[in-house]
């Protein structure tokens, strides 16, 4: 029988006022699973590195593995296969009519001050016999109103694309990489989409699984992270963004904000007049040890 364990994201649209149609902010939030059900799942906070053995859970960063960082808030897990980090999307303030609407999704920052990236996953799999393993991630519910259940967002579609894979071990002898299923993926609720698979003697060690990219790396391809600016050019900062992404441990007096292409949301015309407030989903991250 195959062990799993998974991590649940909500994701949440900040307030919103009729306008011309709505006018919202989303979050979109995790949950993980992974492979025993003895091990438990805690909250990730910021600042929180340390080493201690070959082991031990930390975050690198996905355009250059040999660096240990500190992405903010997130969710992380222990054993010895499990998922250390996996991604909140953040989709800026927009206004919802009669037509359809496309965000595009803030990059993943650092609170140590790294140049932001595209957002990410890290699987570690540290066994001494590796049997393989699948990352998969579904959307669990159509976005609903964080009071009123009646009140959801209907036919939006979750893009996440341009995926690619980072490590260290890239270069070792010992172990094969693991092998992404599609380059882009759409989330529907309760659709289950697998992000990468590694088989027997692969995935071996930290492993990023990216959406997106500086444009920086051979490996990484072309540019899909992106710095904002107010028409006079002058850089757009975190504390003007989303409300809820001051509380993630980033410097948002000082950190200009970045759009990531590589993921976007699609929100069709709704037909009903949805009340305003916070609409919220989860994504569920499964890791599953697999041959």
């Amino acid at each position: 029988m195959k062990a799993t364990r998974s991590t649940r994201h909500r994701a949440e649209k900040a307030p919103v006022f009729q306008f011309a149609g709505m006018v919202l902010f989303l979050l979109v939030s995790l949950v993980l699973t992974t492979p025993s059900a003895a091990q438990s799942v805690t909250e990730g906070g910021a600042g929180r590195v340390q080493f201690v053995d070959g082991n031990e859970a930390f975050t690198t960063y996905p355009e250059d593995p040999t660096q240990v960082v500190d992405p903010g808030r997130g969710d992380s897990e222990e054993g010895d296969l499990r998922l250390d980090y996996v991604p909140y999307l953040i989709f800026d303030q927009t206004k919802v009519g009669t037509g359809t609407t496309q965000l595009t999704a803030h990059a993943q920052y650092y609170a140590d001050g790294h140049t932001p990236t595209g957002n990410f996953a890290q699987v570690t799999d540290a066994r001494r016999d590796s049997s393989g393993w699948v990352l998969s991630v579904t959307q669990e519910t159509a976005f609903t109103h964080e009071s009123q259940k009646d009140q959801t967002l209907k036919g939006t579609v979750l893009s996440i694309g341009h995926i690619w894979t980072n490590s260290i071990w890239l270069t070792s002898q010992t172990t094969g990489e693991p092998r992404i299923d599609k380059d882009r993926i759409d989330l529907t609720p309760g659709k289950s989409c697998i992000i990468a698979k590694a088989g027997e003697n692969a995935g071996h060690g930290r492993w990023s699984i990216a959406f997106g990219s500086t444009g920086q790396t051979q490996r990484g391809g072309e540019q899909t992270v992106w710095p904002q600016y107010y028409l006079d050019k002058t850089p757009v900062l975190l504390k003007d963004s989303h409300p809820v992404i001051q509380s993630y441990g980033y410097d948002v007096s000082q950190q200009q904000a970045y759009y990531n292409t590589a993921i976007t949301l699609i929100i069709p015309a709704q037909k009903e007049n949805l009340a305003a407030g916070v609409y919220h989903t989860s994504l569920l991250w499964r890791l599953v040890a697999a041959p």
